[in-house]
């Protein structure tokens, strides 16, 4: 709670790649500790809440005197992550000191650190600057709390209506009632409810003609039966959907590539089309010889003729 919420530092440690590697792990020959660094739990953050406190509240969610700042910057456990540019980290600490049993609700919050390493420096060579704190706020500027006490307010132990598990609850019920050992094992007990309060003496017939409590049972059944059958069948179409919009998606993703290949494939005949082939070559190299001899015979021709006019 409160002594390890205030833990006296948080570890950093910077490996290669930048990753926060946990000090107390086996070492691993493929990494090297380049660094080590820590951050004060007890400082205080730039949230502005320094001169406001927070106390912790006792069995009887009555405040207690053990209060701290409410600006008080905790611990981050692995909530700590490189974001990618120029030695930022994020950090995020947990839901609050007192294990989130406080008498005003925690608002939750994030951290940038500036984190500088200087490897030819002796350890500890990691010096964290804080840059700034910022809250989580939701829809209307609404601030995310840490209080355990949102979850119950009479009881931390009571128990929580989960949505996910009555739909997985309802649909295993109408799927049982969809079986046949559903249909025998009804059967079974109508006609036993049947033979006993018409064959048993008269005053052991529980339910005697008309069967009215029978009638009550089996009424009540069908009233829960049809919500708890559409209860499943809307979980079946939301499903259903999801995997419409995945296939929807995938079909699209399918046409844009068909379509891509098709124009690659249609530019690479183009490009055949104006290459060369070796018939063409063959033609266009026969036609040069057939031409270059029509020339020498002609060159043979006006040669004879000239020498024959000399000799006249």
């Amino acid at each position: 709670m409160k002594h390890r919420w205030l833990a006296a530092t948080t570890a950093l440690i910077v490996t290669v790649s930048p990753v926060l590697m946990n000090a107390a792990d086996p070492p691993d020959p493929g990494i090297e500790l380049i660094g080590v660094g820590s951050v004060p739990g007890s400082a205080l953050d730039l949230s502005g809440l320094q001169d406001s406190q927070i106390c912790a509240l006792d069995i009887d969610k009555l405040p207690t005197s053990n209060c701290i700042s409410a600006a008080l910057l905790g611990g981050f456990g692995s909530g700590f992550t490189y974001t990618g540019y120029d030695d930022v980290f994020l950090g995020t600490p947990d839901r609050g000191p007192f294990d989130g049993r406080t008498d005003v609700p925690y608002l939750d919050r994030f951290h940038f650190f500036h984190v500088k390493l200087d490897p030819a420096a002796a350890f500890p060579n990691i010096t964290a600057t804080l840059l700034d704190t910022r809250f989580f706020t939701g829809t209307g500027n609404t601030s995310f709390v840490g209080d355990a006490y949102a979850f119950a307010p009479d009881d931390l132990g009571a128990p929580r209506f989960d949505p996910e598990a009555f739909g997985r609850w309802s649909e295993s019920i109408a799927r049982y009632m969809g079986t046949a050992k559903f249909i025998v094992y009804m059967t079974v007990v109508i006609a036993a409810w049947f033979g006993w309060n018409t064959l048993a003496p008269a005053g052991m017939r529980f339910d005697p003609y008309t069967f009215t409590f029978l009638t009550l049972i089996l009424s009540l059944q069908a009233s829960y039966a049809a919500p708890l059958i559409l209860l499943a069948q809307n979980r079946q179409t939301d499903r259903d959907r999801v995997g419409m919009d995945e296939d929807r998606r995938r079909a699209a993703m399918q046409k844009a590539d068909t379509e891509y290949l098709a124009r690659e494939i249609a530019s690479l005949r183009i490009a055949l089309g104006e290459v060369a082939t070796r018939d063409f070559l063959r033609s266009e190299l026969a036609r040069l010889a057939d031409e270059l001899d029509e020339a020498a015979h002609r060159r043979q021709k006006l040669e004879r003729k000239e020498w024959e006019e000399e000799r006249t």
